[in-house]
């Protein structure tokens, strides 16, 4: 498995910047900083205000990996690269159908039927927690051939939902998304939950 990740790492240097990082495990520069700060994944830190940090590319593989394993999900604190910004948005519900239709436009090109894994990539969770969430009956899925496939319809309904909103802990994709939602609605001048539940 680890092989995998450091073929995707295969064209970036021996060497790399909190930036290059970054994009490679597709997260926000704070949450990359807080990592490399707090030591969960090992790095050298000048503490210069430029190129401050430089990471191994084995490293990175290896972040990538326990990371998509889920064994990284309580290390990092509840809320600490959510809405916890110096201005932040006021807590308030999204119209579940409204944030059900932006998901779905999201995931066009998606196909109807997803694998765990590509299920996992368009929602920033892992693995094993798409296959919580299709063991509890949250979302809806079918056992093909040994293989777990998940309805993208039924994904999109729960992460809408009320509940789903309010995932403790929810991951920097969901959160993104959920983020890019409201700020499209915004610019439109529409207010949530202005359209009534059909």
């Amino acid at each position: 498995m680890e092989q995998g990740y450091k073929a995707v790492l295969k064209d970036c240097p021996e060497t790399l910047s909190l930036e290059q990082f970054r994009a490679v495990a597709h997260i926000s520069k704070r949450k990359a900083k807080w990592l490399l700060e707090n030591g969960v994944i090992p790095c050298e830190d000048s503490g210069k205000q430029t190129r401050r940090f430089q990471l191994r590319r084995s490293d990175v593989a290896d972040f990538l990996r326990r990371r998509d394993a889920g064994e990284l999900d309580a290390v990092i604190p509840v809320g600490a690269f959510s809405s916890k910004s110096a201005c932040p948005r006021p807590q308030m519900d999204i119209e579940p159908e409204e944030l059900f239709s932006f998901l779905m436009e999201e995931w066009a090109d998606a196909p109807d039927m997803l694998t765990t894994r590509l299920a996992a990539e368009l929602t920033g969770y892992n693995d094993t927690t798409v296959n919580n969430w299709a063991a509890d009956g949250k979302i809806k899925s079918v056992n093909y051939f040994g293989k777990n496939l998940i309805s993208k319809e039924s994904l999109a309904e729960y992460l809408a939902s009320p509940e789903g909103q309010r995932i403790a802990r929810p991951a920097q994709k969901h959160h993104d998304m959920i983020e890019s939602f409201m700020d499209r609605e915004q610019n439109s001048g529409m207010e949530f939950g202005s359209m009534p539940l059909r």
